[in-house]
């Protein structure tokens, strides 16, 4: 993995054993520092030198840490912090409106308003394009089979086959409750874990769990807020730190949330101006550049990309 020291977050409690979940295969090369914090106050840390291989559904037994806590007072871990942007220029791509990494990391697959699916370096050159039809809102990577899973809006989860990805779009099912949303439905959609998908309608920012395999609606919640999101414009859900980036197009923000899965209840870890962006619809988490990526959906021929670098992305830890 190119990470260094991602963290994910687990409840302690005494004499019981405990488990830290990650959402996918990590290497955490030279170790890592697991903190603690009682009562509201981070007041220890475990530390292991060692590199350590995690993988999925097999958990690593620390056995008892309590002799090898270390007292820590000093500062409280961070959230990521935004730094400068570039603007990279992709043209002859109508209307870009969904981002996502590709399998390799090497590019990013971005989709369109008028149904066209390509490959896009990361200085916004076109290596590839293909018109999948239907209204691709957003792009997401199924990481079990490498397929790609398209918001369609106003109502569809479409999924484009690879390793080709030279087929028209095909519906793997609709959402009845954006039926109605006409141009303010399906805007974000992005893979979550354990065979699941996030979407989201712009309207209401009505966010959906669903289940790939069943393809029903698990729970679907109204994020709006007058005060917080305005709207859904575009979803990335990062598995290093369990947490949801949305993007908020009205707002010109870039929401960072921690999802409870059980009902979609969320807190929120920080946000971001994305100002310089004139229509700001996908965000995409990029561990391996230090950056955050933003599509800029201008309505024409011409779109653009954001590149927003980011320190401290792979190392915050949140209460």
């Amino acid at each position: 993995m190119p990470w260094s020291d991602p963290c994910i977050y687990g409840d302690v409690a005494d004499g019981a054993k405990n488990r830290i979940l990650f959402a996918g295969d990590v290497t955490l090369e030279g170790g890592y520092t697991l903190f603690l914090s009682k009562g509201g106050k981070w007041c220890a840390t475990y530390t292991a030198t060692s590199d350590v291989e995690l993988k999925t559904g097999k958990p690593l037994d620390l056995g008892d840490i309590t002799d090898k806590l270390t007292a820590y007072d000093g500062p409280e871990p961070k959230i990521p912090e935004m730094g400068k942007f570039t603007k990279y220029t992709v043209k002859n791509f109508p209307e870009l409106s969904g981002l996502c990494l590709s399998e390799d990391e090497d590019f990013l697959w971005g989709v369109g308003d008028e149904g066209d699916l390509g490959k896009i370096s990361f200085t916004g050159e076109v290596l590839y394009f293909f018109h999948i039809g239907g209204d691709a809102e957003e792009v997401s990577r199924d990481p079990r089979t490498g397929d790609l899973l398209i918001g369609l809006e106003p109502n569809g989860v479409g999924i484009v086959n690879g390793p080709d990805f030279n087929t028209k779009v095909k519906t793997l099912f609709n959402i009845g409750a954006c039926n109605n949303y006409g141009n303010s439905g399906i805007e974000g959609l992005t893979y979550y874990k354990g065979g699941k998908v996030l979407v989201g309608a712009q309207a209401n920012s009505h966010l959906f769990l669903c289940d790939l395999e069943t393809k029903k609606v698990i729970w679907d919640r109204m994020l709006w807020d007058k005060n917080l999101i305005s709207e859904i414009g575009g979803m990335c859900y990062d598995p290093l730190t369990d947490w949801l980036w949305i993007i908020d197009s009205e707002a010109k923000k870039i929401f960072v949330v921690r999802l409870d899965e059980s009902d979609g209840s969320f807190s929120l870890i920080g946000a971001y101006s994305v100002s310089d962006v004139a229509n700001p619809e996908s965000v995409c988490v990029d561990h391996k550049h230090s950056c955050v990526w933003v599509g800029d959906d201008l309505g024409d021929d011409t779109s653009y990309i954001f590149k927003y670098e980011f320190t401290g992305l792979d190392d915050a830890i949140i209460q």
